[in-house]
């Protein structure tokens, strides 16, 4: 991430241009708090935090609930992703995620009413465009998208 940000100002200083493109003022590099992907799957779990990071965002990745959640960063984490496999391996990982008090996005690939009425965002996998973006910037101001 560093060396994304040096690139970014090295093109500004030369080039005098800050819109770069995609990334604008309304997406600034550094972000309000830290996102904590969980994801048991290692692909989907580098996508993700891959994507939250060209926007801008420090991204905690995990393999389940239990090690995100016990981890001493995980205070600093403004939302939590999680993908719905996370939930599923491990049977008091749903009451682990409405303990820890955070906005939750839930990742699923088929419909389950239940995370809705438990207050978490639900986005149905794949996730296209900037699905993802909107939902992570909506959970951190705790709104809804």
């Amino acid at each position: 991430m560093r060396i994304l940000k040096d690139a970014i100002k090295l093109v500004w200083a030369i080039s005098g241009d800050r819109s770069l493109g995609h990334i604008s003022r309304e997406c600034p590099l550094s972000n309000s708090g830290q996102i904590l992907v969980v994801a048991p799957d290692r692909g989907l779990r580098r996508s993700l935090e891959f994507a939250l990071e060209v926007e801008g965002f420090i991204v905690l990745p995990f393999e389940d609930v239990t090690a995100a959640l016990a981890s001493p960063r995980a205070a600093e984490g403004a939302c939590i992703v999680i993908d719905e496999d996370a939930l599923l391996d491990d049977p008091l990982a749903t009451a682990t995620v409405q303990r820890f008090k955070r906005p939750t996005v839930l990742l699923i690939d088929r419909s389950r009413p239940v995370a809705e009425s438990l207050g978490m965002q639900v986005l149905r996998k794949p996730v296209l465009g900037n699905a993802l973006i909107r939902a992570v910037r909506a959970a951190e101001t705790n709104r809804t998208v």
